[in-house]
């Protein structure tokens, strides 16, 4: 909710699928099991690409509750709920060629 109503802060996107931990883990395993699998590395990337916009405090604090978005305090709206200049500003500023699936959230 902060990040909709945030015209000048800090925002982040929140890769709430733990990209960085998901890929470690899965690379680890490649190469405990000596197997080489990009189809599998690359859908893994694409699914954890999943982001949330947050504020930078927010995103610290889904960090320190451990991704536990109630704990921390964050309430998530869904896309289609925000207002349509907000939606097209954020698409700009936060999505736009910095996800893979950023046309499915194009404002037009």
């Amino acid at each position: 909710m902060e990040a909709i109503a945030s015209q000048s802060g800090d925002l982040r996107l929140e890769h709430h699928k733990r990209i960085q931990t998901t890929l470690t883990a899965l690379v680890d395993r490649h190469r405990r099991e000596q197997r080489q699998d990009p189809d599998e590395f690359v859908r893994t990337v694409i699914e954890c690409e999943s982001v949330h916009i947050v504020t930078s405090a927010e995103n610290y604090a889904a960090m320190r509750a451990r991704g536990d978005y109630e704990m921390a305090g964050i309430e998530l709206v869904p896309w289609g709920e925000i207002h349509e200049h907000r939606r097209r500003e954020l698409w700009n500023k936060m999505l736009r060629s910095r996800v893979a699936n950023a046309t499915t959230f194009i404002v037009t």
